[in-house]
């Protein structure tokens, strides 16, 4: 079973935290775990930001299209501002101290999978996906044996692609227990 949903909202910041709101709401409705949740709705919020701060004025809406199943989630935003060049992007690096300029670096550590693709420099597309960890009570268990899993489309023709190179966690409640998935504290 595939669940899907789509919005186009204006690229103002009052549209960031109606999304983020929206795949919470969802997400965790159809119980998946915590930890996850707060992967996804943080990487969304990363992206629909740059959109905000980065496209052109110029366009009067970007989209947002959220697929998952019981295993997968993918997250696409799009605009048809001006676009850039993926792979300068990724010869980039993010300062560590700089007030801004860290949000594709927190989406690549939060996420599996993180694309771009800017055909012609004609808008951009960023695609995010995550495999999911679900609760045992979860919907989408028991949802996903009443139906046939259609595996979620992956590829965007042209898109750089950044899959994330550390394993994904189990970050259930008996993971947490045992401390795996927790960040160790910095000491300066």
């Amino acid at each position: 079973m595939q669940i899907s949903f789509g919005l186009r909202l204006p690229p103002e910041a009052q549209s960031v935290p109606v999304v983020r709101g929206l795949c919470r709401l969802n997400l965790r409705e159809l119980g998946v775990e915590e930890q996850c949740v707060s992967d996804v709705c943080l990487a969304v919020t990363e992206a629909c930001t740059n959109v905000v701060l980065h496209a052109e004025t110029a366009i009067a809406e970007y989209e947002v299209r959220v697929d998952f199943d019981a295993e997968h989630c993918a997250i696409r935003v799009v605009d048809t501002g001006a676009g850039f060049d993926p792979e300068v992007l990724e010869r980039q690096a993010a300062a560590i101290f700089e007030e801004s300029g860290r949000g594709i670096e927190i989406m690549r550590k939060l996420m599996d999978r993180l694309s771009f693709s800017s055909p012609e420099h004609r808008g951009t597309v960023v695609l995010l996906e995550k495999h999911l960890t679900v609760l045992e009570d979860s919907p989408l268990r028991s949802l996903s044996h009443d139906a046939d899993v259609v595996p979620l489309p992956t590829a965007v023709a042209g898109a750089t692609s950044v899959s994330n190179p550390r394993p994904s966690v189990a970050t259930g409640r008996r993971a947490r227990a045992r401390g795996v998935g927790r960040s160790k504290p910095v000491r300066g």
